[in-house]
């Protein structure tokens, strides 16, 4: 090991043992799948520049070492983290910010928008310095765009001053709705930070203990279920807006009202019995701690560019999205189905009746967007019946989009009689497959199409040893 290897691993040990410190004071254990993923990342910086190096490397000894400065607190961790909140306006960025700090550091208000201007607040939380850039809500109104833009330019300058770790954008839980006005919003972020934002974003919903809707039989959605519309719908509005269906931005859930039930160590829990403050905190360290180790390696190097991407330049599919996207857990068929109809109906009727008889998105005219100079240049009525022109096309689109998933679904779930019986759809007593292949087995995905490339897949053992 040369001297620069051995000043890689010492500053690799240093990060994991403050990681391994952070994550004790939080109270969450080495099973956590972040934590996991940060120590193999660690794992695999150390490795790439030294694979020859044999690591009798200890994980629950190097805990204990972690644990016993901690009890000990003779050693403060150097260790600080810079959040950026940004979101819809009276979604609760302000209670959350609040909720992070065990303090009211921001004024709250229920019934308009309680933050003006950009600006940031500081605190202690747990040894750990935070600075949170809170920002004003952004309008979904397609005529209020312009106000998002002046309000994200001064989010850009202070970005640019406090470079953010994470970027958590909020969002409700209990909007029951697909909340089609949210591209319009989404989109302005693209246009204003960049795409490339959205690679570092988490999505948090807040209200994450309202109580589930009625599904189609009349009894409350499961939790589980709930929780997953509300995070692909989110998603899925993120990918369309930054223009990248690869996007597979992690979800946390949070709770601010004051009276919901807290665990033995004052934190909030929530209905499916994790406590929430302690699990955004480890992605904004883990965040933080990632964003070192890239640091430390150069992306030049062969055996990075190798062991990261195979030596090979071709477009493809990560494989984090790839793992991701196979074990997604989806709802039933016939639940789905019934939640697309719904939409549906209901997007029917916002639009104009004589429209939805006659006129289709195909049939439309052709429709040029307008850049912010040209739309200036347009008169009061003239700017009003562009942006309502262009609202209707949103619509109608997304009406499209919901009539071909319903026509594809429902084709889907017609029998098959005539298809002859593969090798896939027998089932496995011995491993206990289930009969047939259907999208509601997260596990048993054999065939999946993702950018017009199409991957077949076998049964997957142990979720947990996949990088997703």
């Amino acid at each position: 090991m040369d001297d620069e290897e051995k000043k890689l691993h010492d500053k690799i040990n240093m990060i994991r043992m403050n990681f391994l410190r952070l994550v004790y004071r939080l109270g969450q254990s080495l099973d956590e799948s972040a934590v996991a993923q940060v120590l193999y990342r660690l794992a695999l910086a150390e490795g790439t520049r030294n694979s020859k190096t044999t690591r009798l490397f200890s994980l629950d000894t190097a805990f204990q070492t972690a644990k016993k400065l901690e009890e000990d607190g003779k050693e403060e961790i150097d260790f600080s983290c810079t959040i950026l909140v940004i979101g819809r306006t009276g979604v609760g960025k302000s209670a959350t910010i609040n909720s992070i700090f065990g303090e009211d550091k921001v004024p709250t208000d229920a019934f308009q928008p309680a933050t003006s201007m950009v600006r940031v607040i500081t605190g202690i939380v747990d040894g750990v310095k935070l600075r949170v850039i809170d920002t004003p809500g952004l309008r979904p109104s397609v005529m209020e765009q312009r106000t998002n833009r002046e309000f994200l330019s001064s989010v850009k300058k202070f970005m640019k001053k406090f470079p953010p770790d994470i970027i958590f954008y909020v969002d409700q839980m209990d909007t029951c709705s697909r909340d089609t006005n949210s591209l319009p919003l989404l989109e302005s972020i693209t246009s204003k930070l960049g795409t490339s934002i959205w690679f570092n974003v988490t999505v948090a919903l807040t209200h994450a203990s309202s109580a589930p809707p009625e599904g189609p039989s009349g009894s409350p959605l499961p939790y589980e279920t709930l929780v997953s519309h509300r995070s692909q719908a989110v998603q899925n509005s993120i990918r369309q807006a930054a223009g990248d269906m690869r996007l597979m931005n992690q979800v946390v859930l949070v709770e601010n009202h004051p009276s919901c039930r807290r665990n033995q160590r004052g934190h909030q829990v929530l209905p499916n019995g994790q406590s929430w403050q302690p699990r955004l905190l480890l992605l904004c360290y883990s965040s933080k701690i990632l964003t070192e180790v890239n640091s430390l390696l150069r992306p030049q190097d062969p055996a990075i560019t190798k062991l990261l991407f195979g030596g090979h330049r071709y477009r493809s599919v990560p494989v984090p999205f790839l793992l991701s996207s196979l074990l997604q857990s989806r709802s039933h068929p016939s639940l789905a189905s019934a939640d697309h109809e719904e939409a549906y109906f209901e997007m029917e009727e916002e639009l104009p009746e004589a429209d939805t008889d006659e006129e289709e998105y195909d049939q439309l005219p052709p429709f040029k967007p307008l850049g912010k100079s040209q739309i200036a240049k347009l008169r009061k009525e003239q700017r009003k019946a562009y942006f309502q022109e262009y609202d209707y096309r949103v619509k109608l689109f997304q009406k499209k989009q919901l009539k071909e998933e319903l026509s594809q679904r429902r084709e889907a779930e017609k029998p098959s009689g005539s298809c002859p019986r593969s090798r896939s759809d027998e089932s496995d007593p011995e491993n206990g497959d289930p009969p047939l292949f259907k999208s509601h087995f997260p596990t048993c995905y054999p065939h999946l199409h993702l950018m017009g490339i199409s991957y077949y897949a076998n049964k997957i053992i142990y979720l947990h040893v996949f990088d997703c």
